[in-house]
């Protein structure tokens, strides 16, 4: 990346102060920080038609009540200034937007809006905000979208149903008995933060109030915008929000803010194997299995890029080590083999077998024949490595990059600013390591 020439971006904005700024991909990309407030504003100038907003809250839940989860609902239905269900929409629509979204992750909440040209965007914005902020979160809204019982004596409400939709789909039930392995102790990482239905049933507005006052926080929203929109003023149409949380009360009385996931992440003494039973559509090729790894810090930028490579190595295209190992063999044991590496505080590092076998599964002993696969690769001085093919994979990422910040460069560099956010310590003083 290249630093952008000073004269081009202004230092200070309002209240707005430049934290950094540079350029990617021909793509200026800069962050500024409210002095009065520690709300923080990343803009990445991507060249489109359309502007994208993604407000992101930093969120961490060491139950499984769902509080997250229940939020990034309530947040919708109105806030102290705006005090009505779908004014955002409504709002949205008239600003040439297809309304409104947000999703729920383990580690954060993003709420999301995309505009055709720049001008609806800053009308939305600072409306958007007051609900993130301040929403009203009353308990008939609670009650129609969280959890209630109905006429007929049902358990009901959107959040409840939705959740009742997952819990015993065979993936989420691999993920949390993962998650509750490579987790022991207090860790905000192995938390349902969608909500248990045991939990969602047990759940107050009380609670929902108090987790939404500890984390929604002018310093703990990060505003991320992507598209055509010039800097200064983008951070005046801020201005309102800015002097909503200067004068409220609440916020003012707030103690000090503890970064979240800034606790040592806890790490198994010794190996798990885990056995979990699920209701599948397919009894003899319908099992599933996931290893798991603790891996690199996030700021090891250098050894994720190389841990991605390795993995690809492994995993991708009939020849792949561990695809020749479990794929194409007779008998077969799965139907695919693929990875993922979550951003995370310390990273992990999974690898999934789908469509197994059961009646294999049973005879073969995966864990060691994985781990004389990943032996034979490790063997010496890179000798047992294909080096040509992984040349080839390395060119292939490379340009799958390219091709994406082409393609969907909103989602590219959103997704890059979300997890600097979170878990680069830089991007606060201007260190990042971007």
């Amino acid at each position: 990346h290249h630093p952008l020439p000073m004269a081009s971006v202004p230092e200070q904005v309002d209240s707005f102060r430049k934290v950094f700024s540079l350029e990617y991909g021909q793509v200026p990309v800069s962050l500024y920080c409210c002095e009065k407030t520690g709300l923080r504003v990343a803009l990445a100038k991507v060249q489109s038609p359309t502007v994208h907003g993604y407000f992101a809250v930093q969120t961490e839940a060491f139950d499984d009540y769902g509080c997250p989860h229940t939020l990034e609902h309530l947040i919708f239905l109105g806030s102290e200034r705006y005090p009505y269900k779908g004014v955002l929409d409504v709002l949205a629509n008239r600003c040439l937007a297809q309304g409104t979204n947000a999703w729920t992750d383990v580690d954060h909440t993003c709420y999301t809006i995309d505009t055709a040209g720049s001008e609806g965007f800053l009308r939305c914005l600072p409306v958007y905000l007051d609900h993130v902020l301040f929403p009203k979160l009353e308990d008939s809204g609670f009650l129609t979208e969280v959890h209630h019982i109905n006429g007929e004596g049902e358990n009901a409400g959107v959040v409840y149903c939705e959740m009742q939709a997952r819990e015993n789909e065979a993936d989420d039930m691999m993920n949390r008995a993962v998650n509750l392995s490579a987790y022991p102790g207090k860790c905000g990482y192995k938390s349902e933060t969608g909500g248990r239905l045991k939990e969602l049933r047990e759940l107050t507005n009380a609670a929902v109030r108090d987790y939404h006052a500890a984390y929604y926080r002018p310093e703990n929203l990060c505003v991320i915008v992507t598209g055509q929109v010039d800097i200064a003023e983008l951070c005046r149409a801020m201005q309102p929000v800015v002097e909503s949380v200067v004068q409220s009360e609440r916020i003012r009385s707030l103690p000090a803010f503890e970064t979240p996931f800034s606790c040592a992440v806890p790490r198994p003494t010794a190996p798990v194997q885990e056995r979990i039973e699920f209701p599948g559509e397919d009894e003899q090729k319908g099992a599933m299995c996931t290893f798991a790894w603790h891996g690199p810090k996030f700021e090891e930028i250098e050894t994720r890029c190389a841990l991605n490579a390795l993995l690809a190595y492994l995993t991708q295209d009939a020849i792949a080590p561990l695809q020749k190992r479990y794929v194409e063999t007779t008998p077969p044991l799965c139907g695919d083999v693929s990875y993922a590496i979550n951003e995370q505080t310390v990273c992990l590092i999974q690898m999934f077998l789908r469509n197994v076998d059961v009646d294999e599964l049973s005879k073969r002993n995966v864990h060691d024949e994985l781990t004389e696969t990943l032996s034979g690769v490790a063997a010496a001085e890179g000798s047992d490595i294909d080096l040509e093919r992984m040349r080839s994979l390395l060119r292939q990422q490379r340009r799958q990059h390219l091709s994406s910040l082409e393609e969907c460069p909103h989602e590219l560099y959103s997704g890059e600013l979300i997890g600097h956010f979170l878990y680069d310590k830089g991007f606060r003083t201007g260190g990042s390591s971007t």
